[in-house]
C-alpha cells in the first residue's frame, strides 16, 4: 500500500488536526487520511447545471 509523509506542517494545523483526532478518537494518520479523503471526495459542480436546476425551482415556487 503507498504511503505518504507530510513535512514542513504549520504548527497551528498540526494542532487543529491533534484536536480533531482526539475528538473522533482516531490516531493522527488515520484523522489525516480522513480529512484528505473528505476534502478530496467533494464533487464537481457543474455551475450551468446548477444555475438551470435553480431557474426551474424558482418558476415553480408561488408567487
Amino acid at each position: 500500500m503507498p504511503s505518504l509523509n507530510i513535512e514542513n506542517i504549520p504548527d497551528a494545523l498540526y494542532s487543529k488536526l491533534v484536536i480533531s483526532a482526539e475528538k473522533n478518537n482516531r490516531d493522527l494518520n488515520t484523522e489525516a487520511l480522513f480529512c484528505l479523503e473528505k476534502a478530496l471526495s467533494v464533487a464537481d459542480v457543474d455551475p450551468d447545471a446548477l444555475l438551470d436546476r435553480l431557474r426551474s425551482l424558482r418558476a415553480k415556487k408561488p408567487r
